[in-house]
């Protein structure tokens, strides 16, 4: 699974049980390393939740850490954002 937005994997028809734990967690790592752009912990923040709810341990592992470094606004963002990924598609 390629690093894409939200948007752009749903306008794609992408549905997040296509993807395994492992791949949502490498999209977590991505964006909060900076691989391929700046890191964005929101987006980082959202796969993890997501690779978590998969059952990635190191997911959560990640995903506790990187909250450390984050403002409530911002797991508010995330966790709103990971909701509607996994929403059903209209």
């Amino acid at each position: 699974m390629d690093p894409v937005s939200l948007a752009e994997a749903r306008a794609a028809g992408r549905s997040p049980h296509a993807a395994s734990a492992e791949e949502l967690f490498h999209l977590g790592l991505i964006h909060s390393l900076g691989i391929d752009g700046p890191p964005d912990l929101i987006a980082a923040q959202t796969w993890l939740n997501l690779a978590a709810m998969k059952g990635s341990a190191p997911a959560r592992v990640c995903r506790r850490e990187l909250a450390a470094e984050m403002t409530p606004e911002q797991m508010a963002e995330a966790q709103r954002q990971a909701s509607l990924w996994i929403a059903p598609h209209p």
